[in-house]
């Protein structure tokens, strides 16, 4: 299936589940400082787990950065 992620279009394997796609693409399970939207919509660490994905959602992957 087809997503937008961060402004690019990227193929995914079908029944991809958000957990999943956050691991993938970060390397890690359960990265800390991330927050992720979907189709505008920002979606819980609670349910990155369970969240499922369709083709041609727009999804926002966002990384806290500190500094001053």
């Amino acid at each position: 299936m087809n997503l937008k992620i961060n402004g690019n279009n990227q193929d995914v394997l079908d029944k991809t589940l958000l957990g999943q796609l956050i691991e993938d693409l970060t390397g890690e399970k359960d990265p800390a400082g991330v927050a992720v939207a979907i189709n505008g919509s920002v979606v819980s660490r609670s349910s990155w787990a369970t969240q499922t994905l369709h083709e041609g959602d727009d999804i926002e992957i966002l990384g806290a950065v500190s500094g001053g």
